[in-house]
C-alpha cells in the first residue's frame, strides 16, 4: 500500500477573497495521480484475476478431456482422435488466454495511461 500524499494548504489568494490558484492547480495534479494509481493498481488485480480465471478453465478442460482418454478403449482408433482433440483444445485455450490478456493490455494502457 502506497502512503497517502499529505493534504494540500490552499492559500488565499487576491485580497484574501478567491483561492490560490497555483495551490488548486496542484491539489487537482496531486488528485489526478492519486486516481492513476488507483486505476493501475485496479488494472493489475484484474489482469491477475483474468489469468486466474484463464487457469481455471484450462484445468477444467483438461480434466475433463484426461476423463474422457481414461475411459476410452484402450484402442488406438479411439485415443489418437481423443488425444488429438485434447492437442486442439490446449492450443486454442493457450490462443485466446493470449488474447484477452493482450486485449485487456492494450485497455489498460489506453485508460491509464491515455496511450493509443
Amino acid at each position: 500500500m502506497t502512503p497517502e500524499a499529505p493534504p494540500v494548504e490552499i492559500r488565499a489568494g487576491f485580497l484574501g477573497l478567491f483561492p490560490d490558484l497555483q495551490d488548486v492547480g496542484h491539489q487537482r495534479k496531486l488528485k489526478d495521480l492519486e486516481y492513476k494509481r488507483d486505476e493501475a493498481a485496479y488494472a493489475g488485480r484484474c489482469g491477475v484475476g483474468l489469468e486466474v480465471s484463464n487457469i481455471h478453465v484450462t484445468r477444467e478442460g483438461m480434466t475433463v478431456g484426461k476423463n474422457l482418454l481414461d475411459d476410452a478403449i484402450d484402442e488406438d482408433i479411439v485415443q489418437g482422435p481423443m488425444v488429438d482433440l485434447l492437442n486442439g483444445m490446449a492450443r486454442r485455450i493457450v490462443a485466446r488466454s493470449e488474447t484477452h490478456v493482450g486485449r485487456y493490455d492494450i485497455w489498460a494502457e489506453q485508460r491509464i495511461f491515455g496511450k493509443e
